[in-house]
């Protein structure tokens, strides 16, 4: 539900704990759930890096929100226009 508020086309992470221990050690990301408050809702804390993939699932491009619209626009036209 809460990817979802991004945009609806974005997807949260889930899965089992061996699973998302798996799954960060492989892209080499970080997170931790912080301490359940009364209602038991809690703050996911997590590295910022925004993976693009292509139709094969590849990773082909690391963005992150200091390299700003234009350089990962620039990036991924440079993308587009490879795989066309």
């Amino acid at each position: 539900n809460y990817a979802s508020a991004f945009a609806p086309q974005v997807v949260g992470l889930t899965g089992d704990e061996d699973e998302l221990q798996a799954i960060t050690k492989r892209y080499r990301v970080a997170y931790r759930l912080g301490k359940p408050d009364a209602e038991g809702n809690y703050v996911v804390y997590h590295s910022s890096a925004v993976f693009i993939f292509d139709t094969l699932g590849r990773v082909r491009l690391l963005a992150d929100y200091t390299d700003g619209s234009r350089a990962i626009a620039h990036d991924l036209k440079q993308l587009l226009d490879v795989t066309d």
